[in-house]
Protein backbone atom coordinates (compact mmCIF):
# COMPACT_ATOMS: atom_id res chain seq x y z
CA UNK A 1 0.00 0.00 0.00
CA UNK A 2 1.50 3.27 -1.03
CA UNK A 3 2.55 5.93 1.42
CA UNK A 4 0.39 8.91 1.62
CA UNK A 5 -0.63 12.07 3.75
CA UNK A 6 -3.94 13.01 2.30
CA UNK A 7 -5.54 10.09 3.29
CA UNK A 8 -5.41 7.75 6.77
CA UNK A 9 -8.05 5.02 5.60
CA UNK A 10 -7.27 2.83 9.02
CA UNK A 11 -7.93 5.65 10.85
CA UNK A 12 -11.30 6.40 9.58
CA UNK A 13 -12.25 2.86 9.70
CA UNK A 14 -10.40 2.70 13.85
CA UNK A 15 -12.61 5.83 14.15
CA UNK A 16 -16.20 4.68 12.81
CA UNK A 17 -15.68 1.05 15.07
CA UNK A 18 -14.92 3.68 18.02
CA UNK A 19 -18.53 5.20 17.36
CA UNK A 20 -20.14 1.84 16.86
CA UNK A 21 -18.77 0.81 19.89
CA UNK A 22 -19.24 4.23 22.31
CA UNK A 23 -23.08 4.00 20.51
CA UNK A 24 -23.50 0.30 22.02
CA UNK A 25 -21.91 0.97 24.97
CA UNK A 26 -24.23 4.08 25.35
CA UNK A 27 -26.81 1.32 25.23
CA UNK A 28 -25.90 -0.80 27.30
CA UNK A 29 -25.84 1.86 29.77
CA UNK A 30 -29.32 3.24 28.90
CA UNK A 31 -30.71 -0.33 29.34
CA UNK A 32 -28.79 -0.89 32.72
CA UNK A 33 -29.79 1.95 34.12
CA UNK A 34 -33.20 2.27 33.35
CA UNK A 35 -34.16 -1.62 33.53
CA UNK A 36 -35.86 -1.39 30.31
CA UNK A 37 -35.07 -3.59 27.41
CA UNK A 38 -36.52 -0.67 24.42
CA UNK A 39 -34.76 2.85 25.54
CA UNK A 40 -35.73 4.52 22.20
CA UNK A 41 -38.38 3.60 19.84
CA UNK A 42 -36.05 3.07 16.91
CA UNK A 43 -34.86 -0.10 18.61
CA UNK A 44 -38.35 -1.84 18.92
CA UNK A 45 -41.49 0.28 17.18
CA UNK A 46 -44.05 -2.28 16.83
CA UNK A 47 -42.68 -3.72 20.30
CA UNK A 48 -42.77 -0.32 22.18
CA UNK A 49 -46.11 0.84 20.98
CA UNK A 50 -47.68 -2.94 22.24
CA UNK A 51 -45.51 -2.10 25.71
CA UNK A 52 -47.34 1.03 25.46
CA UNK A 53 -50.91 -0.59 25.47
CA UNK A 54 -50.23 -2.81 27.79
CA UNK A 55 -48.87 -0.34 30.12
CA UNK A 56 -52.21 1.53 29.70
CA UNK A 57 -54.25 -1.41 30.23
CA UNK A 58 -52.47 -2.55 33.34
CA UNK A 59 -53.36 1.28 34.74
CA UNK A 60 -56.79 0.96 33.74
CA UNK A 61 -57.17 -2.54 35.52
CA UNK A 62 -55.87 -1.04 38.55
CA UNK A 63 -58.89 1.25 38.77
CA UNK A 64 -61.19 -0.92 37.53
CA UNK A 65 -59.94 -3.25 40.35
CA UNK A 66 -60.34 -0.39 42.79
CA UNK A 67 -63.78 0.37 41.43
CA UNK A 68 -64.80 -3.29 42.41
CA UNK A 69 -63.39 -2.91 46.28
CA UNK A 70 -65.44 0.06 46.15
CA UNK A 71 -68.83 -1.86 44.48
CA UNK A 72 -68.09 -4.27 47.30
CA UNK A 73 -67.81 -1.09 50.08
CA UNK A 74 -71.53 -0.17 48.48
CA UNK A 75 -72.83 -3.57 49.26
CA UNK A 76 -71.49 -4.01 52.34
CA UNK A 77 -73.03 -0.75 53.79
CA UNK A 78 -76.36 -1.79 52.28
CA UNK A 79 -76.35 -4.91 53.65
CA UNK A 80 -76.12 -3.41 56.95
CA UNK A 81 -79.37 -1.03 56.12
CA UNK A 82 -80.93 -4.57 55.25
CA UNK A 83 -80.25 -6.41 58.58
CA UNK A 84 -81.83 -3.63 60.10
CA UNK A 85 -84.79 -3.49 57.82
CA UNK A 86 -85.12 -7.36 58.81
CA UNK A 87 -84.91 -6.82 62.18
CA UNK A 88 -87.51 -4.09 62.12
CA UNK A 89 -89.77 -6.39 60.41
CA UNK A 90 -89.19 -9.37 63.05
CA UNK A 91 -89.90 -7.01 65.80
CA UNK A 92 -93.74 -5.54 63.94
CA UNK A 93 -94.07 -9.71 63.60
CA UNK A 94 -93.32 -10.09 67.12
CA UNK A 95 -95.58 -7.17 68.10
CA UNK A 96 -97.93 -8.47 66.14
CA UNK A 97 -97.96 -12.02 67.72
CA UNK A 98 -98.14 -10.53 71.27
CA UNK A 99 -101.39 -8.25 70.11
CA UNK A 100 -102.97 -11.79 68.47
CA UNK A 101 -102.81 -13.21 73.02
CA UNK A 102 -106.93 -13.51 73.48
CA UNK A 103 -105.91 -11.75 77.07
CA UNK A 104 -105.22 -8.48 75.39
CA UNK A 105 -107.58 -5.96 76.03
CA UNK A 106 -107.72 -3.48 73.54
CA UNK A 107 -105.58 -0.76 75.53
CA UNK A 108 -102.85 -3.08 75.35
CA UNK A 109 -102.96 -3.39 71.46
CA UNK A 110 -103.01 -0.04 71.01
CA UNK A 111 -100.23 0.12 73.24
CA UNK A 112 -98.03 -2.42 70.77
CA UNK A 113 -99.50 -0.11 67.78
CA UNK A 114 -97.63 2.89 69.39
CA UNK A 115 -94.29 0.48 69.38
CA UNK A 116 -95.21 -0.26 65.48
CA UNK A 117 -96.21 3.71 64.32
CA UNK A 118 -92.71 4.26 65.84
CA UNK A 119 -90.74 1.39 63.90
CA UNK A 120 -92.89 2.41 61.08
CA UNK A 121 -90.90 6.05 60.93
CA UNK A 122 -87.67 4.66 61.19
CA UNK A 123 -88.16 2.71 58.15
CA UNK A 124 -89.11 5.62 56.41
CA UNK A 125 -85.90 7.06 57.66
CA UNK A 126 -83.94 4.21 56.73
CA UNK A 127 -84.81 4.83 52.71
CA UNK A 128 -82.79 7.93 53.12
CA UNK A 129 -79.75 6.11 53.40
CA UNK A 130 -76.88 6.20 51.23
CA UNK A 131 -73.00 6.14 50.66
CA UNK A 132 -70.99 8.29 49.12
CA UNK A 133 -74.09 10.18 48.14
CA UNK A 134 -75.46 7.74 46.67
CA UNK A 135 -78.30 6.00 47.13
CA UNK A 136 -78.68 2.69 48.82
CA UNK A 137 -82.64 2.67 47.86
CA UNK A 138 -84.88 3.17 45.37
CA UNK A 139 -88.63 3.27 45.13
CA UNK A 140 -90.93 2.38 42.24
CA UNK A 141 -91.43 6.02 41.70
CA UNK A 142 -87.49 6.61 40.81
CA UNK A 143 -86.48 7.27 37.29
CA UNK A 144 -83.90 5.79 35.25
CA UNK A 145 -80.93 8.11 35.20
CA UNK A 146 -78.67 7.51 31.70
CA UNK A 147 -78.93 10.20 29.79
CA UNK A 148 -76.23 12.85 29.10
CA UNK A 149 -75.06 15.40 30.29
CA UNK A 150 -76.87 14.42 33.51
CA UNK A 151 -73.51 13.49 35.84
CA UNK A 152 -74.97 11.63 38.47
CA UNK A 153 -74.24 7.78 39.02
CA UNK A 154 -76.35 5.94 35.98
CA UNK A 155 -79.64 4.35 37.33
CA UNK A 156 -80.91 1.34 35.28
CA UNK A 157 -85.17 0.76 35.82
CA UNK A 158 -86.15 -2.48 34.99
CA UNK A 159 -90.15 -3.05 34.41
CA UNK A 160 -90.47 -6.62 33.42
CA UNK A 161 -90.07 -8.68 36.51
CA UNK A 162 -91.93 -10.79 38.45
CA UNK A 163 -91.89 -12.64 42.51
CA UNK A 164 -92.62 -16.08 43.19
CA UNK A 165 -95.72 -15.08 43.07
CA UNK A 166 -96.04 -13.77 39.50
CA UNK A 167 -96.23 -10.25 40.71
CA UNK A 168 -95.07 -7.43 38.68
CA UNK A 169 -92.47 -4.64 40.22
CA UNK A 170 -89.51 -2.50 39.29
CA UNK A 171 -85.81 -3.49 40.09
CA UNK A 172 -82.68 -0.89 39.84
CA UNK A 173 -79.44 -1.05 39.31
CA UNK A 174 -76.24 0.25 38.69
CA UNK A 175 -73.67 -1.12 36.51
CA UNK A 176 -69.87 -1.45 37.82
CA UNK A 177 -67.89 -2.16 34.29
CA UNK A 178 -65.56 -4.70 35.13
CA UNK A 179 -63.17 -4.46 32.06
CA UNK A 180 -60.07 -2.45 31.15
CA UNK A 181 -61.74 -1.74 27.46
CA UNK A 182 -64.73 0.34 29.33
CA UNK A 183 -67.11 -1.66 27.12
CA UNK A 184 -70.52 -2.49 29.10
CA UNK A 185 -70.99 -5.63 26.43
CA UNK A 186 -67.25 -6.53 27.47
CA UNK A 187 -68.12 -7.22 31.18
CA UNK A 188 -70.18 -4.91 34.07
CA UNK A 189 -71.98 -6.26 37.60
CA UNK A 190 -75.40 -4.90 38.31
CA UNK A 191 -75.69 -3.70 41.81
CA UNK A 192 -79.02 -3.92 43.20
CA UNK A 193 -80.56 -0.60 43.89
CA UNK A 194 -83.11 -2.49 46.59
CA UNK A 195 -86.60 -1.18 45.35
CA UNK A 196 -87.57 -0.45 49.21
CA UNK A 197 -91.19 0.76 48.39
CA UNK A 198 -91.67 -2.97 46.62
CA UNK A 199 -89.99 -4.46 49.81
CA UNK A 200 -92.35 -3.61 51.87
CA UNK A 201 -95.71 -2.62 50.10
CA UNK A 202 -98.85 -4.19 51.28
CA UNK A 203 -101.28 -4.17 48.85
CA UNK A 204 -104.00 -4.59 51.41
CA UNK A 205 -105.17 -5.27 55.06
CA UNK A 206 -106.43 -7.04 57.35
CA UNK A 207 -110.30 -7.10 56.62
CA UNK A 208 -110.55 -8.27 60.20
CA UNK A 209 -109.77 -5.45 61.77
CA UNK A 210 -111.28 -2.77 59.92
CA UNK A 211 -114.73 -1.33 58.30
CA UNK A 212 -116.03 -3.51 55.71
CA UNK A 213 -116.21 0.10 53.75
CA UNK A 214 -112.68 0.67 53.86
CA UNK A 215 -111.99 -3.10 52.78
CA UNK A 216 -114.32 -2.53 49.73
CA UNK A 217 -112.23 0.40 48.59
CA UNK A 218 -108.95 -0.72 49.45
CA UNK A 219 -110.15 -3.55 46.87
CA UNK A 220 -111.37 -0.98 44.42
CA UNK A 221 -108.48 0.84 44.74
CA UNK A 222 -106.22 -2.10 44.69
CA UNK A 223 -106.29 -3.43 40.79
CA UNK A 224 -106.75 0.38 39.66
CA UNK A 225 -104.30 0.94 37.12
CA UNK A 226 -105.31 4.73 36.84
CA UNK A 227 -103.66 5.28 40.27
CA UNK A 228 -100.31 7.62 40.04
CA UNK A 229 -97.58 4.66 39.56
CA UNK A 230 -100.11 1.92 40.64
CA UNK A 231 -100.21 -0.20 37.84
CA UNK A 232 -99.12 -3.79 38.49
CA UNK A 233 -97.83 -4.92 34.63
CA UNK A 234 -95.68 -1.19 35.45
CA UNK A 235 -94.34 -3.12 38.36
CA UNK A 236 -95.29 0.37 40.36
CA UNK A 237 -97.32 -0.48 43.14
CA UNK A 238 -97.40 2.01 45.58
CA UNK A 239 -100.82 1.11 46.93
CA UNK A 240 -100.50 0.73 50.66
CA UNK A 241 -97.03 0.73 52.14
CA UNK A 242 -95.19 0.16 55.44
CA UNK A 243 -93.36 2.91 56.88
CA UNK A 244 -94.93 4.73 54.19
CA UNK A 245 -91.15 4.40 52.35
CA UNK A 246 -92.43 6.52 49.25
CA UNK A 247 -94.46 9.08 50.24
CA UNK A 248 -97.22 8.11 48.63
CA UNK A 249 -99.52 6.45 51.27
CA UNK A 250 -101.69 9.87 50.93
CA UNK A 251 -102.52 9.81 47.44
CA UNK A 252 -103.71 6.56 47.38
CA UNK A 253 -107.04 7.91 47.01
CA UNK A 254 -106.26 9.95 44.42
CA UNK A 255 -109.18 11.59 42.50
CA UNK A 256 -109.44 9.21 39.02
CA UNK A 257 -112.14 7.13 37.27
CA UNK A 258 -112.05 4.65 39.83
CA UNK A 259 -112.59 6.41 43.09
CA UNK A 260 -115.60 7.88 41.02
CA UNK A 261 -116.97 4.83 40.93
CA UNK A 262 -115.88 4.23 44.22
CA UNK A 263 -118.35 7.69 44.80
CA UNK A 264 -121.16 6.08 42.59
CA UNK A 265 -121.93 3.29 44.45
CA UNK A 266 -120.09 3.02 47.88
CA UNK A 267 -121.80 3.32 50.72
CA UNK A 268 -120.43 4.69 53.92
CA UNK A 269 -122.16 2.21 56.53
CA UNK A 270 -121.18 -1.22 56.78
CA UNK A 271 -124.75 -2.38 57.83
CA UNK A 272 -125.87 -0.78 54.47
CA UNK A 273 -123.30 -2.86 52.40
CA UNK A 274 -124.50 -6.04 54.55
CA UNK A 275 -128.12 -5.37 53.27
CA UNK A 276 -130.12 -8.38 52.63
CA UNK A 277 -133.13 -8.24 50.21
CA UNK A 278 -136.17 -6.44 51.46
CA UNK A 279 -138.78 -9.16 52.98
CA UNK A 280 -142.04 -8.37 54.31
CA UNK A 281 -142.21 -7.45 57.95
CA UNK A 282 -141.81 -5.34 60.90
CA UNK A 283 -138.96 -2.35 60.34
CA UNK A 284 -137.10 -0.02 62.90
CA UNK A 285 -135.69 2.85 62.08
CA UNK A 286 -132.48 2.62 60.38
CA UNK A 287 -132.39 -0.87 58.80
CA UNK A 288 -131.42 -1.53 55.69
CA UNK A 289 -132.96 -3.48 52.89
CA UNK A 290 -131.57 -4.23 49.38
CA UNK A 291 -133.99 -3.47 46.51
CA UNK A 292 -132.97 -3.87 42.56
CA UNK A 293 -129.09 -3.97 44.30
CA UNK A 294 -129.32 -0.45 45.89
CA UNK A 295 -129.06 -0.27 49.48
CA UNK A 296 -131.57 1.74 51.86
CA UNK A 297 -132.22 2.81 54.79
CA UNK A 298 -136.01 3.02 56.68
CA UNK A 299 -136.69 6.31 57.77
CA UNK A 300 -139.81 5.68 59.56
CA UNK A 301 -140.85 2.68 62.11
CA UNK A 302 -142.59 -0.15 60.41
CA UNK A 303 -144.33 -1.97 63.86
CA UNK A 304 -146.35 -5.00 63.52
CA UNK A 305 -149.99 -4.51 64.64
CA UNK A 306 -150.75 -5.25 68.45
CA UNK A 307 -153.98 -5.30 70.19
CA UNK A 308 -152.16 -2.97 72.72
CA UNK A 309 -151.07 -0.65 69.84
CA UNK A 310 -154.37 -0.92 68.66
CA UNK A 311 -155.61 -0.03 72.57
CA UNK A 312 -153.10 2.89 72.77
CA UNK A 313 -154.57 4.15 68.87
CA UNK A 314 -152.79 4.00 65.53
CA UNK A 315 -152.50 7.98 64.73
CA UNK A 316 -153.38 9.10 61.07
CA UNK A 317 -150.50 8.24 58.74
CA UNK A 318 -149.04 5.35 60.95
CA UNK A 319 -147.75 2.05 59.05
CA UNK A 320 -148.41 -1.36 60.39
CA UNK A 321 -147.45 -5.00 59.42
CA UNK A 322 -150.27 -7.22 60.27
CA UNK A 323 -149.05 -10.72 60.57
CA UNK A 324 -152.25 -12.45 59.56
CA UNK A 325 -151.61 -11.90 55.98
CA UNK A 326 -148.42 -10.76 55.42
CA UNK A 327 -149.29 -7.19 54.79
CA UNK A 328 -148.33 -3.08 55.59
CA UNK A 329 -151.58 -1.11 56.05
CA UNK A 330 -151.73 3.03 56.66
CA UNK A 331 -154.00 4.04 58.39
CA UNK A 332 -155.07 7.44 56.01
CA UNK A 333 -157.40 8.49 58.67
CA UNK A 334 -157.71 10.18 61.77
CA UNK A 335 -156.76 7.98 64.72
CA UNK A 336 -157.59 3.94 64.80
CA UNK A 337 -158.16 2.69 68.17
CA UNK A 338 -159.89 -0.61 69.32
CA UNK A 339 -163.37 -0.23 70.28
CA UNK A 340 -164.31 0.11 74.31
CA UNK A 341 -167.60 1.35 74.07
CA UNK A 342 -170.40 -1.27 75.65
CA UNK A 343 -174.16 -1.79 75.26
CA UNK A 344 -176.23 0.74 76.67
CA UNK A 345 -180.08 0.24 76.94
CA UNK A 346 -181.82 2.76 74.73
CA UNK A 347 -179.33 4.29 72.94
CA UNK A 348 -180.01 5.04 69.54
CA UNK A 349 -177.52 2.80 67.29
CA UNK A 350 -176.55 3.77 63.39
CA UNK A 351 -176.13 0.65 61.40
CA UNK A 352 -172.18 0.97 61.78
CA UNK A 353 -171.77 1.69 65.71
CA UNK A 354 -169.71 -1.07 66.85
CA UNK A 355 -169.84 -2.21 70.53
CA UNK A 356 -167.70 -4.54 72.93
CA UNK A 357 -169.25 -7.03 75.43
CA UNK A 358 -167.37 -9.56 76.86
CA UNK A 359 -164.20 -8.66 75.43
CA UNK A 360 -165.74 -9.59 71.87
CA UNK A 361 -166.98 -7.08 69.07
CA UNK A 362 -170.67 -6.46 67.78
CA UNK A 363 -171.92 -4.21 64.77
CA UNK A 364 -175.38 -3.11 64.30
CA UNK A 365 -177.13 -4.53 62.19
CA UNK A 366 -179.52 -2.17 61.94
CA UNK A 367 -180.53 1.29 62.87
CA UNK A 368 -182.08 1.04 65.97
CA UNK A 369 -182.74 1.95 69.68
CA UNK A 370 -181.39 -0.22 72.09
CA UNK A 371 -184.44 -1.78 74.04
CA UNK A 372 -182.99 -4.45 76.62
CA UNK A 373 -181.55 -4.20 79.78
CA UNK A 374 -178.43 -6.14 78.62
CA UNK A 375 -176.76 -6.64 75.32
CA UNK A 376 -178.00 -10.39 75.41
CA UNK A 377 -181.51 -8.71 75.54
CA UNK A 378 -180.77 -6.80 72.57
CA UNK A 379 -178.39 -9.59 70.66
CA UNK A 380 -180.84 -10.23 67.79
CA UNK A 381 -179.56 -6.61 66.65
CA UNK A 382 -175.98 -7.32 66.81
CA UNK A 383 -173.70 -9.42 64.45
CA UNK A 384 -170.04 -10.51 65.91
CA UNK A 385 -166.94 -9.14 63.83
CA UNK A 386 -163.58 -8.87 64.23
CA UNK A 387 -161.87 -5.86 65.61
CA UNK A 388 -162.40 -3.16 63.31
CA UNK A 389 -158.45 -1.93 64.28
CA UNK A 390 -157.29 -4.39 62.99
CA UNK A 391 -156.71 -4.30 59.33
CA UNK A 392 -156.88 -6.74 56.81
CA UNK A 393 -160.55 -8.39 57.12
CA UNK A 394 -164.17 -7.52 55.90
CA UNK A 395 -165.08 -5.23 59.16
CA UNK A 396 -161.96 -3.41 59.20
CA UNK A 397 -161.91 0.57 59.62
CA UNK A 398 -162.10 1.75 56.59
CA UNK A 399 -159.31 4.33 56.79
CA UNK A 400 -156.65 1.13 56.76
CA UNK A 401 -155.43 1.14 53.37
CA UNK A 402 -153.71 -1.96 52.36
CA UNK A 403 -150.43 -1.03 50.49
CA UNK A 404 -149.14 -5.00 49.46
CA UNK A 405 -146.20 -6.93 50.77
CA UNK A 406 -143.58 -5.52 48.38
CA UNK A 407 -141.04 -2.80 48.72
CA UNK A 408 -142.77 -0.78 46.18
CA UNK A 409 -145.84 -0.68 47.96
CA UNK A 410 -144.40 0.73 51.06
CA UNK A 411 -142.57 3.22 49.28
CA UNK A 412 -145.96 4.54 47.48
CA UNK A 413 -147.57 4.98 51.22
CA UNK A 414 -149.71 8.41 51.12
CA UNK A 415 -147.80 9.56 54.16
CA UNK A 416 -144.68 9.63 52.31
CA UNK A 417 -141.44 7.30 51.65
CA UNK A 418 -140.33 4.44 53.90
CA UNK A 419 -136.92 3.91 52.90
CA UNK A 420 -134.02 6.88 51.53
CA UNK A 421 -131.42 5.47 49.41
CA UNK A 422 -128.24 4.98 52.16
CA UNK A 423 -125.63 7.22 52.66
CA UNK A 424 -122.79 7.46 49.95
CA UNK A 425 -119.60 9.17 49.68
CA UNK A 426 -120.27 12.20 47.24
CA UNK A 427 -117.10 13.69 46.80
CA UNK A 428 -112.69 12.45 46.99
CA UNK A 429 -112.69 14.22 50.02
CA UNK A 430 -114.80 12.62 51.48
CA UNK A 431 -112.98 9.17 51.09
CA UNK A 432 -109.83 10.78 51.55
CA UNK A 433 -111.21 12.03 54.87
CA UNK A 434 -113.00 8.37 55.99
CA UNK A 435 -110.13 6.56 54.78
CA UNK A 436 -107.41 8.65 56.73
CA UNK A 437 -109.55 8.38 60.00
CA UNK A 438 -109.99 4.73 59.43
CA UNK A 439 -106.30 3.99 58.22
CA UNK A 440 -103.97 6.00 58.51
CA UNK A 441 -102.47 8.67 61.34
CA UNK A 442 -102.00 12.29 60.23
CA UNK A 443 -98.25 11.61 58.88
CA UNK A 444 -99.90 8.50 56.29
CA UNK A 445 -98.75 5.63 58.99
CA UNK A 446 -100.48 2.57 59.43
CA UNK A 447 -102.39 3.80 62.98
CA UNK A 448 -102.79 -0.44 64.13
CA UNK A 449 -100.52 -3.43 64.15
CA UNK A 450 -103.53 -5.31 63.81
CA UNK A 451 -103.87 -4.06 60.43
CA UNK A 452 -101.13 -6.49 58.85
CA UNK A 453 -101.99 -10.32 59.28
CA UNK A 454 -99.11 -12.39 60.33
CA UNK A 455 -98.85 -13.66 56.80
CA UNK A 456 -97.88 -10.72 55.34
CA UNK A 457 -95.16 -9.94 57.96
CA UNK A 458 -94.59 -13.63 57.13
CA UNK A 459 -94.12 -12.17 53.40
CA UNK A 460 -92.16 -9.17 54.71
CA UNK A 461 -89.80 -11.18 56.28
CA UNK A 462 -88.95 -13.54 53.16
CA UNK A 463 -88.76 -10.35 50.78
CA UNK A 464 -86.14 -9.07 53.45
CA UNK A 465 -83.84 -12.09 53.06
CA UNK A 466 -84.20 -12.32 49.44
CA UNK A 467 -83.13 -9.01 49.20
CA UNK A 468 -79.99 -9.80 52.05
CA UNK A 469 -79.19 -12.82 49.60
CA UNK A 470 -79.05 -11.24 46.08
CA UNK A 471 -76.80 -8.23 48.17
CA UNK A 472 -74.55 -11.29 49.11
CA UNK A 473 -74.58 -12.95 45.68
CA UNK A 474 -73.57 -9.53 44.00
CA UNK A 475 -70.29 -9.43 46.68
CA UNK A 476 -69.01 -13.12 45.89
CA UNK A 477 -69.37 -11.73 42.16
CA UNK A 478 -67.53 -8.98 43.07
CA UNK A 479 -64.87 -11.08 44.83
CA UNK A 480 -64.77 -13.42 42.02
CA UNK A 481 -64.44 -10.69 39.82
CA UNK A 482 -61.63 -9.10 41.21
CA UNK A 483 -59.44 -12.04 41.32
CA UNK A 484 -60.17 -12.81 37.99
CA UNK A 485 -59.01 -8.89 37.62
CA UNK A 486 -55.68 -9.68 39.94
CA UNK A 487 -54.39 -12.91 37.40
CA UNK A 488 -55.40 -10.69 34.73
CA UNK A 489 -52.96 -8.00 35.90
CA UNK A 490 -49.90 -10.28 36.95
CA UNK A 491 -50.02 -11.72 33.14
CA UNK A 492 -50.35 -8.31 31.95
CA UNK A 493 -47.24 -7.19 33.88
CA UNK A 494 -45.31 -10.57 33.01
CA UNK A 495 -46.29 -9.96 29.69
CA UNK A 496 -45.63 -6.03 29.36
CA UNK A 497 -42.38 -7.09 31.48
CA UNK A 498 -41.21 -9.59 28.76
CA UNK A 499 -41.25 -6.92 25.78
CA UNK A 500 -39.48 -3.91 27.94
CA UNK A 501 -37.63 -5.01 30.84
CA UNK A 502 -33.75 -5.41 29.70
CA UNK A 503 -32.30 -8.75 30.50
CA UNK A 504 -29.48 -7.48 32.71
CA UNK A 505 -27.40 -10.48 32.75
CA UNK A 506 -26.96 -10.25 29.32
CA UNK A 507 -26.80 -6.10 28.93
CA UNK A 508 -23.98 -6.68 31.68
CA UNK A 509 -21.98 -9.04 29.26
CA UNK A 510 -22.62 -6.75 26.16
CA UNK A 511 -21.66 -3.84 28.90
CA UNK A 512 -18.19 -5.56 29.57
CA UNK A 513 -17.74 -5.96 25.98
CA UNK A 514 -18.60 -3.04 24.53
CA UNK A 515 -16.39 -1.42 27.00
CA UNK A 516 -13.46 -3.01 26.53
CA UNK A 517 -14.21 -2.26 22.64
CA UNK A 518 -14.50 1.34 23.01
CA UNK A 519 -10.95 1.57 25.03
CA UNK A 520 -9.07 -0.64 22.28
CA UNK A 521 -10.86 1.08 19.59
CA UNK A 522 -9.87 4.54 21.27
CA UNK A 523 -5.76 3.11 21.43
CA UNK A 524 -6.42 2.20 17.99
CA UNK A 525 -7.79 5.79 16.63
CA UNK A 526 -4.40 6.68 18.27
CA UNK A 527 -2.71 4.29 16.13
CA UNK A 528 -4.22 4.96 13.03
CA UNK A 529 -3.85 8.36 13.37
CA UNK A 530 0.30 8.08 13.66
CA UNK A 531 0.40 5.94 10.45
CA UNK A 532 0.97 9.32 8.46
CA UNK A 533 4.05 10.63 10.56
CA UNK A 534 6.12 7.79 8.56
CA UNK A 535 6.12 9.66 5.42
CA UNK A 536 7.99 12.48 7.43
CA UNK A 537 10.22 10.21 8.19
CA UNK A 538 11.06 9.47 4.66
CA UNK A 539 11.13 12.77 3.56
CA UNK A 540 13.71 13.78 6.75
Amino acid sequence: MPIVVNSNTTATVASFNLSRANDALRTSLARLSSGKRITNPSEDAGGLSVANKLASKLDRTEAVRQNIQNGISYLQVQDGALNTMAKLVDRMAELRTMASDVTKNTQDIENYSKEFIELQKQMNQMYHEKFNGISLFSMSRSQSINNPPDLRPTLDKNNAVFDATGRAYQTFSRNILTTADGVKQDGNISLNTVNLQYLLSLGGLDTTFITQTAAAIIAAQKSNDEQANNSDLLGERSFINIGNVNGANSDDWTDNSATNAIIDVMYKSDDALNATAFAAGAIAVGDYVLESGIAYEATQAVNAWTTAGAAAGYAGGTIVYNSADGSYYENTGATITTTTTGYVDGTAYATTDVITDSGKFYKSTAGHTSNGATFAADSANWTEISDPALPGHADSNADWTNLGTTFAGLQGAAGGVTFTEADKFVSQAEIDTYMTNEIYTEENFLQSIMFVSMGTFTDLIERVADARAENGAEQNRLNMTSELLIQNQTNLEAAHGRIMDADIALESTRFARQNVLVQSSAAMVAQANQLTNIALTILG
